[in-house]
C-alpha cells in the first residue's frame, strides 16, 4: 500500500487515517507513507506520543503492518524517528529521506513484531 500526504498534517488527520485503515481492514498491510509534500508546523512530540499509544492499543486486537515514512525536513525526520522508537514494541516503523530505500526496507520486513 502507498499513502501520499501533503500540506499541513495534524494529529486529527493521522487519527482519521488510522481509523480508516481499521474500518477497511487494512491496518495489517505494509504501507509506504510519502510525506515529502507536507508543510506547516507538523506534529509535535505530544502528538507522536499519542500516535504511539494508539498503536499500542490497536495492537491488542489488530495486526499492525510495517510503515516506511519518507520525509524531507530534519524536524519531520526527528518526529518520525521518535515514533519509530516509541512504537517499536508494537509495530515496525522506519523513517527515510528517499522512496527507494523505504521500498527496499518494506520488502525486507518479513513479519509483524510479536504482541
Amino acid at each position: 500500500m502507498r499513502t501520499t500526504i501533503s500540506g499541513s498534517v495534524t494529529i486529527d488527520d493521522v487519527l482519521a487515517h488510522v481509523q480508516a485503515l481499521v474500518r477497511a481492514n487494512a491496518l495489517a498491510c505494509a504501507d509506504l507513507i510519502d510525506a515529502r509534500a507536507t508543510s506547516g508546523p507538523g506534529l509535535f512530540s505530544g502528538d507522536i506520543r499519542k500516535i504511539a499509544q494508539l498503536v499500542a492499543s490497536l495492537r491488542r486486537d489488530h495486526v499492525v503492518g510495517p510503515r516506511a515514512i519518507v520525509v524531507t525536513s530534519n524536524a519531520a525526520y526527528g518526529m518520525v524517528r521518535m515514533l519509530a522508537v516509541l512504537a517499536s514494541p508494537w509495530a515496525a516503523v522506519e523513517v527515510f529521506r528517499e522512496v527507494e530505500p523505504a521500498e527496499r526496507w518494506l520488502r525486507g520486513v518479513t513479519r509483524d513484531p510479536e504482541p
